[in-house]
């Protein structure tokens, strides 16, 4: 009988450290940055350096029509050839 009892405690203890071994191991999984739903984030880093590209083209798509009206203008007010030409 009371091998019976001691062998239930031992078997008790034993399913409590395993349980306890268990609940730390599930712990250290759940908490894996491996395991961790990034979506969102890399959503958002996706968003955002699709907000960048737009901003970055509309600045040189901007510096190149400034670009280009400067150039319109320097070709609008050079003198024609036949003006710059002094006949004798």
């Amino acid at each position: 009988m009371e091998d019976k009892q001691r062998k239930d405690e031992e078997k008790l203890e034993e399913d409590r450290l395993r349980l306890e071994r268990q609940n730390k191991l599930k712990d250290r999984v759940v908490n894996s940055g491996f395991l961790v739903d990034n979506t969102k984030a890399l959503e958002e880093s996706r968003k955002q350096k699709q907000e960048n590209f737009k901003k970055n083209l509309r600045e040189e798509k901007k510096k190149y029509e400034e670009d280009l009206q400067i150039r319109l203008q320097k070709i609008y007010n050079k003198p024609l050839m036949f003006e710059s030409c002094k006949i004798y």
